[in-house]
């Protein structure tokens, strides 16, 4: 419907998410934070993400966004080898 009111072709748009990031060490490092946290903040253990994220693509998400990841090539280096990895 808004892509009608645009000329646009639905099918041009990627469905995208954007989520608050976090990753724990520990499940109960990350139970001590979870109540801090919204449904639907990408908080958690690597598996906790990862199965997140695989619910996010199972629903249709064409693109993921993760947000608050420090800016530091180490901070990048384990979301990418303890989450990002299982979806290669």
């Amino acid at each position: 419907r808004h892509c009608e009111s645009f000329n646009r072709d639905p099918s041009e748009v990627k469905k995208t998410v954007c989520l608050p990031f976090r990753l724990f060490d520990s499940d109960a490092e990350w139970q001590a934070k979870k109540e801090a946290s919204m449904p639907w903040y990408c908080w958690g253990t690597a598996n906790a993400i990862q199965d997140l994220l695989g619910a996010y693509i199972d629903a249709g998400a064409q693109e993921i966004m993760l947000c608050a990841i420090p800016n530091k090539p180490a901070a990048w280096q384990r979301v990418e080898e303890e989450v990002l990895s299982a979806f290669d």
